[in-house]
């Protein structure tokens, strides 16, 4: 009987108590005879079998961390404070939640580290769509990223995401770091959580209909709106986050003429972005003169040394439709149908260099050319 009898020798009846040093019902789940044995009589838990409540064998600590030091996920309703599950001590390893096999585990798996297996059905080891990537238990990879899902995972637009350089795990999932970190908080609790900052549902079923970051600036037109494609959405074009030719400000006005690279360096219209884009503000060629960085949602302001306005440039978003269409950028601005003279660059006394001295050759140069009532 485990050594009882070896144990207690001879002594009369009535004497100490002693234990059972070599029976299954006490082991450890590496063998049949390991473990503790406590004295035959004496109060005891967890600890009558395992080293430690908090047991180290296997995968035991990095799944006790996550749990709160709760067995009860893995172990059907099993207490720390000393309540067995119902198939302990059966000299087999038992894993399930409420019903056998529902972890995915193989049942009534032999003692010792030679049948250790994976959960295969184990929602806490979730890529988010339902699906299972999990290691034998006691493997070293299941302290990584890669103990549930890719280390970039394949699943809905993480690709497109994360192959941007501006986009981090941690962007989307607070305090994440690629391949070693998982979230700060709501990680591994069945659930999917995303920054509340972004608008995403929070606590969305795994498995369940994609939902839209409504609120994410990643997302902006520039003037703190845009369009938010449903997560999983293939378009990998300009119409993730606006128009393709978006209508804010003057751009309406400017694609009639230009295209996109013209003041957004890189740029193609509906495929590529330029460099600088998705970093959260607002940039325009250097050329333009229009400062650098410009806070998404600020006043429009004007391209000050853009050659292509002339001898003006207008606050961007002006509405100027109802002036005369040359005048919009240079000679004078006038409503309705202006003359030759209104349209020429330099009207009203500034050339095209944006020189208005009386003295200059050149001040109001092409007025005088084109106006018929001068001599």
């Amino acid at each position: 009987m485990g050594n009882y009898i070896t144990n207690r020798g001879d002594s009369a009846y009535g004497t100490a108590y002693t234990t059972c040093d070599s029976i299954s019902c006490h082991g450890d789940g590496l063998n049949a005879g390991g473990g503790n044995t406590p004295t035959w009589g004496a109060s005891a838990g967890c600890t009558a079998c395992h080293d430690t409540v908090t047991d180290g064998t296997g995968s035991h600590a990095k799944h006790l961390t996550y749990t709160g030091n709760s067995c009860t996920a893995c172990h059907d309703n099993a207490d720390v404070a000393g309540t067995a599950p119902g198939q302990h001590g059966d000299g087999d390893v038992d894993v399930f939640n409420s019903a056998a096999g529902d972890l995915g585990y193989p049942q009534d798996a032999a003692i010792g580290s030679a049948s250790w297996a994976g959960c295969t059905a184990a929602s806490c080891h979730d890529d988010g769509r339902s699906a299972n990537t999990t290691p034998n238990w006691g493997t070293a990879a299941s302290n990584a990223c890669t103990a549930c899902h890719d280390t970039i995972p394949a699943t809905g637009s993480h690709a497109s995401h994360v192959a941007d350089a501006a986009v981090a795990c941690t962007d989307c999932h607070a305090g994440a770091v690629e391949g070693t970190t998982k979230p700060s908080a709501g990680h591994d609790n069945g659930s999917i959580d995303v920054t509340a900052a972004h608008g995403y549902n929070a606590n969305t079923d795994l498995g369940g209909a994609f939902d839209t970051c409504s609120t994410a600036s990643c997302h902006n037109d520039g003037r703190n709106s845009g369009l938010t494609d449903t997560w999983g959405t293939t378009l990998n074009d300009c119409s993730e986050c606006h128009a393709t030719q978006p209508a804010t400000g003057s751009h309406t006005t400017h694609l009639a003429i230009y295209a996109c690279a013209t003041c957004h360096t890189g740029v193609t219209e509906g495929t590529t972005a330029g460099a600088g884009h998705r970093d959260s503000d607002i940039d325009v060629a250097a050329a333009t003169g229009l400062a650098t960085d410009k806070t998404l949602g600020s006043a429009f302001t004007s391209c000050g040394t853009n050659n292509c306005h002339g001898s003006g440039s207008p606050v961007w978003g002006t509405d100027l439709s109802a002036n005369d269409e040359c005048t919009q950028c240079h000679g004078e601005l006038v409503a309705g149908v202006a003359t030759d003279a209104q349209k020429a660059p330099g009207g009203a006394g500034v050339d095209t260099n944006g020189d208005s001295a009386a003295t200059d050759a050149q001040v109001g140069a092409h007025q005088a050319h084109l106006n018929p009532t001068l001599s």
